[in-house]
Formats: C-alpha cells, sequence, structure tokens
C-alpha cells in the first residue's frame, strides 16, 4: 500500500530548527502568493465579521434564555403533524 504522507517541511537533525523550502523552491501544485494573499484576507474579513456579529450577540439584553429558544422553536415547528407515512 502507498503511503499518503504528505511531508510540510524538514528539520534539521543537529539543530532540531525548521528547514526553510525557500531553498528547495515552491512546489509546482502550491497556488501562487497573490491567490494566497486574497483567500488570506477573505478569511480574516469573515473571522471579523462572525465576531462582530458575536459582540452583538452578546450586548446587553440581546441574550436569549434557553426558555426563549425552545419556546421560539416549538412556535417555528408545524402544528398538527402528520404520522409518519410508515407508522
Amino acid at each position: 500500500m502507498a503511503s499518503r504522507f504528505v511531508s510540510v517541511g524538514t528539520i534539521d537533525a543537529s539543530s532540531g530548527e525548521a528547514v526553510s523550502d525557500a531553498a528547495t523552491g515552491p512546489s509546482p501544485a502550491a497556488p501562487n502568493n497573490s491567490e494566497w494573499e486574497a483567500v488570506q484576507r477573505e478569511l480574516e474579513a469573515e473571522r471579523r465579521r462572525r465576531e462582530e456579529a458575536r459582540r452583538a450577540e452578546g450586548a446587553p439584553g440581546a441574550e436569549r434564555s434557553l426558555f426563549e429558544v425552545l419556546q421560539a422553536n416549538k412556535g417555528a415547528s408545524p402544528v398538527g403533524r402528520q404520522p409518519h407515512p410508515r407508522a
């Protein structure tokens, strides 16, 4: 069976420090730097949006109790459900 291990880098045996891959050059499958930076910016923007949403939810009076959440869920479910066809 072939190994599916993919090396992420190398470690110098004498010092135990990571060896830069710059000496070996970029791998042929690696995306170019501008693509990578664009994706990194998108991810950072998404993280900021999620953090802002979390902060807005954490504002005083914005947090709902478990009871309120369950009642809202109960209200959103269809009333008078039909029995399962296999029942």
